[in-house]
């Protein structure tokens, strides 16, 4: 969503909040009730954004941030923000191409139940990164 003109960055505030209790409100659809709710990143121009796509990558950072605090949180975006993803994006990079060069092992560890006199209940996966090459990947 595009507002234009405003007076106040706390305006921004108020629209998300409207919209975020808007959203939150169950809608009925053939007899089900869905519950719905949203997180809104908020970013503003005059800012560090120089052209319409900074702009957006940047409400993109704060949205994300919202989504950390939970549904139905809107966040405004600082420069901070714009580290984190960048350090999020380099990790999940980085991850990514350590998978394609198989450099983690799979390794299923047993869950068991001691309430039920130690009967397995499931499993957990784990990932073990092999330390060689994924450590050079990762440190880098």
């Amino acid at each position: 969503m595009v507002v234009g003109e405003l007076n106040d960055p706390n305006d921004a505030a108020a629209i998300a909040r409207k919209i975020i209790g808007s959203l939150a409100e169950p809608l009925v659809w053939l007899e089900h009730r869905l519950q719905t709710g949203c997180s809104i990143g908020i970013a503003t121009h005059p800012g560090s954004a120089t052209d319409p796509d900074s702009l957006i990558k940047q409400a993109d950072s704060a949205m994300y941030a919202a989504k950390q605090t939970g549904r139905g949180h809107y966040n405004f975006y600082d420069e901070s923000l714009g580290a984190k993803a960048d350090l999020r994006l380099s990790l999940e990079t980085k991850m990514r191409q350590a998978m394609r060069e198989g450099n983690f092992e799979l390794h299923y560890q047993p869950v068991v139940c001691s309430l039920n006199g130690s009967q397995l209940s499931g499993f957990e996966a784990l990932i073990d990164a092999r330390r060689s090459k994924s450590e050079e990947i990762l440190k880098k």
